[in-house]
């Protein structure tokens, strides 16, 4: 019935949802202790806004320093075959209609590829 998860987007939606209970938790006691601890209810409010206008800046500078996982996102994209294929030479991942790789430069499917060698034209005298 409960099944392992395999990455953190199985558990996406419950993480996201008990991340926003703690976080209404987390304000609405802070506001109290605020206000127990003598402090003016004014004063109280404005320490909660300060904590709701930095949490979203604390958030996306904790997403830009975190590494991407950059298997993670190649498995996703080789799981969708029409748009995106594997390259012959360095495995990386690269789109369906690519005709070289962008990482190694190898060319793919140069058997089908071949262009026509240009004949001399002797027709015309020097």
């Amino acid at each position: 019935m409960f099944g392992v998860y395999r990455t953190i987007a199985d558990v996406f939606p419950f993480l996201m949802f008990a991340l926003v209970i703690g976080y209404l938790g987390m304000i609405f006691g802070l506001y109290e202790l605020s206000k127990m601890r003598g402090l003016s209810e004014g004063q109280a409010t404005f320490i909660i806004v300060v904590c709701i206008v930095f949490t979203p800046i604390v958030a996306l500078l904790l997403m830009l320093v975190i590494p991407k996982n950059q298997e993670l996102i190649d498995q996703r994209k080789l799981e969708n075959k029409e748009n995106y294929k594997e390259c012959l030479f360095c495995l990386s991942v690269i789109p369906r209609k690519a005709i070289a790789c962008k990482y190694c430069g190898f060319t793919q499917g140069a058997e089908t590829l071949k262009v026509p060698e240009e004949e001399e034209d002797t027709s015309r005298p020097i």
